[in-house]
């Protein structure tokens, strides 16, 4: 079945996304629908039927949303605006309600201060209709669709006591102004909206950061001449020339030349791999030295790195269940205060004071107004956010505190993560005066990792190198040269087996080595071997303790030899390891212990961990590692160790607590407040400072987060 992709714009809340979903719903020929608040995504999978694309786009645009294909286009340029106007929003309205803030604050230092109720009107007009214009839209396509959200609330609440006040003003009715209750409100909920957009145009980047690995052209061979065709027109056998220094634009198999390969984006392994002809390579990774002809075998929709974006995108659009709990029960919570406010109105008309039964529900509505709801999670996020920037580690929403909170089991990944990620000489075997010398003088003239790695190692006990001549690289297998008059060869063992020196004694200790080796020989005689290894990162042993003293269940995952991987495991005490595991298959073993119940944190640095973190319960990346890694994470770790981990899992505990603490403080108002309020026991006035403080009290309570230690 066909399956569209859409970038849907001006979703407000979690219940934009139950609108969407019902109004898609009705249309005949839709089979599945998906839609992702916090990446602002969705996905419809569909039957064949001509103008299905059309009438789904329309269904999106008649509950009031802008829907586009995800395959146009996106217009930046109207992103940065909508960001913009509601930064300045959030900003201008902060400063036109503090002004309705200063009797109330001089009156906490026992002074009594009145703004002219001129100056008040004003004010509050120009926020509740200027800057809070977007909440009545909201609350207009909310009641044409008959679900309840969260801009129905703040519109409710804040033209309650607006409106009530206007009227104490213009009708002379005796009462109390509340106009810096609903300033104040939308103020509140404004500077949240904000930080909303911030974080969905961060979770947007990543994927972004991926296709950018796609290859936009490719340069095709037709007989004796090439042509730069785009990369989508490229046909299964057709023959692909990729120069020194390209990115390979397709999957395909090697038909000439021979090169070395960085599939380090795709693999996470830091050593280039060797192509020579009936090798397979894949598009977005990058040749090195030589040229190459590919004979195509998949192009587009049909390479693994684009089965990868799939598959990322695809885990990105599942949903948790606490995205939709505040709006969930916002949709109960506005149809029963409005009938509340209703029946204390009658109730108290019917005993003949319909005065005082405008007042009370008045009072019911002002004591109902959302303001402590929605701000019961934004912030703690925000004020977590600040507090875990201070130990190193980036946290992206609140879904992430939350199951960062209940993960059991960690999947971490070895190159670059635990391991620093590029190679270094471990031991130099030999008996030879001048050994690691004459090795580097090779070393030098070749930019391969090994060679660098040999270099930096004789750079590092600054040996003075020796000039060599005649120096031949020898693609994928060693460098030879002559020093001093004698020939010279720096390579692997089927490269020395190939020149006919490996003794046979050597060539049998070699085979036990379970580190990278490099051998070098003079003439017709080895003179010893180097092994190198991706050295453990010091940090990383500490990190891991404290995992171990918290009860986490930790699996080490890589794509390297299994002898390597037992290896570091070992040295970790780490129980379970997976070895020479493919990209795409990465998700799966993070799946699998999903399957047995587990609550799995999958910690990378590479584009080929993206598909597992995003698989994951929460994904936790290395900001040092590639950008797509660090986008698609819900947790990054600003510095390029785990040590800040363990933080971040108690500052996850102690932030759903706050969480869950101020939606108690939200709610507690609510429920001890509005039966107050129906019975005639609170005024507006008194509804207005009882919610004032419900407001108050999450924010102090958010606060304390920032005097909490969180050192482990």
């Amino acid at each position: 079945m066909p399956l569209l992709k859409f970038d849907i714009e001006n979703m407000s809340c979690s219940s934009c996304v139950a609108k969407i979903e019902k109004e898609l719903q009705k249309i005949d020929g839709v089979i599945f629908c998906s839609i992702h608040f916090a990446s602002g995504k969705g996905r419809v999978e569909v039957q064949d039927i001509p103008s299905i694309e059309k009438e789904v786009i329309e269904a999106i645009q008649r509950v009031g949303y802008v829907a586009r294909l995800s395959s146009e286009k996106l217009k930046g340029s109207k992103e940065k605006s909508h960001f913009f106007s509601l930064k300045i929003s959030a900003l201008l309205s902060i400063f036109f309600s503090f002004p309705l803030m200063i009797p109330m604050i001089a009156l906490v230092f026992g002074k009594r201060v009145n703004i002219p109720v001129f100056v008040q009107i004003v004010l509050a007009t120009l926020v509740q209709f200027g800057f809070g214009f977007s909440f009545y839209k909201g609350a207009w396509k909310s009641i044409r669709s008959c679900v309840g959200n969260m801009d129905l609330l703040v519109a409710m609440g804040t033209s309650a006591a607006y409106f009530f006040s206007l009227s104490v003003v213009l009708f002379k009715i005796p009462g109390y102004l509340y106009f810096e209750t609903s300033a104040l409100l939308i103020t509140f909920i404004l500077i949240g909206r904000w930080l909303e957009s911030c974080a969905k145009e961060k979770a947007q980047k990543g994927m972004k950061a991926i296709l950018m690995l796609e290859s936009k052209v490719a340069h095709l061979r037709r007989e004796n001449e090439v042509i730069e065709i785009p990369v989508e027109k490229v046909k299964k056998g057709d023959v692909i020339l990729v120069k020194p220094g390209e990115k390979i634009p397709i999957d395909g198999l090697v038909l000439s030349g021979i090169s070395h390969v960085d599939e380090s984006m795709l693999s996470g392994e830091s050593l280039p791999v060797r192509k020579k002809p009936q090798k397979f390579v894949f598009a977005g990774t990058f040749n090195g030295e030589g040229s190459l002809e590919i004979e195509a075998k998949g192009s587009g929709k049909e390479t693994r790195l684009a089965h990868i974006i799939e598959l990322v995108e695809k885990a990105q659009s599942s949903k948790a269940p606490i995205e939709k709990l505040v709006d969930r029960i916002s949709a109960y919570f506005v149809p029963a205060v409005l009938a509340i406010a209703i029946l204390t109105f009658l109730i108290w008309g019917w005993m003949g004071d319909f005065e005082k039964g405008m007042i009370h529900a008045i009072a019911v509505l002002v004591i109902a107004c959302p303001c402590a709801l929605g701000l019961a999670t934004p912030i703690v996020i925000m004020v977590a956010c600040t507090r875990a920037v201070r130990f190193g580690t980036l946290i992206r929403d609140a879904e992430a505190f939350q199951q960062l909170n209940k993960v059991d089991t960690l999947v971490v990944d070895k190159t670059g993560t635990i391991t620093e990620g590029k190679l270094t000489v471990e031991k130099v075997y030999t008996k030879e005066e001048n050994f690691l010398q004459k090795a580097a003088s090779l070393a030098i003239h070749s930019s391969h990792p090994i060679s660098q790695a040999i270099y930096h190692c004789a750079k590092e006990k600054q040996l003075k190198l020796q000039l060599c001549t005649a120096f031949s690289s020898h693609a994928g297998e060693g460098l030879s040269g002559e020093i001093e008059g004698k020939r010279y060869f720096l390579g692997s063992l089927s490269f020395l087996k190939s020149q006919h020196i490996l003794a046979p004694s050597l060539k049998e200790k070699l085979k036990k080595e379970v580190q990278t080796v490099c051998v070098f020989a003079e003439e017709s005689k080895e003179l010893g071997y180097i092994t190198l290894i991706d050295k453990i990162k010091e940090s990383s042993v500490g990190a891991f303790e404290k995992f171990h003293e918290m009860g986490k269940e930790i699996y080490l995952i890589s794509g390297d030899r299994k002898e390597v991987v037992a290896a570091v495991a070992k040295q970790l005490k780490i129980p379970h390891f997976f070895a020479e595991v493919l990209p795409e298959d990465k998700a799966k073993y993070v799946q699998k212990l999903q399957n047995q119940g587990k609550i799995v944190g999958m910690v990378g640095d590479g584009v080929n961990d993206a598909l597992a973190m995003a698989t994951a319960d929460v994904g936790i990346a290395l900001a040092q590692g590639a950008d797509v890694a660090m986008e698609n994470a819900s947790i990054v770790l600003m510095e390029n160790h785990l040590t800040h981990l363990a933080s971040a899992f108690f500052l996850s505990r102690l932030t759903l607590k706050k969480i869950w603490q101020n939606l108690f403080f939200a709610f507690f108002y609510n429920c001890i407040a509005i039966p107050l309020a129906f019975f005639g026991f609170l005024t507006p006035v008194v509804a207005g400072a009882a919610m004032a403080m419900s407001s108050i009290s999450v924010i102090l309570n958010a606060l304390t987060l920032q005097k909490k230690n969180l050192k482990i």
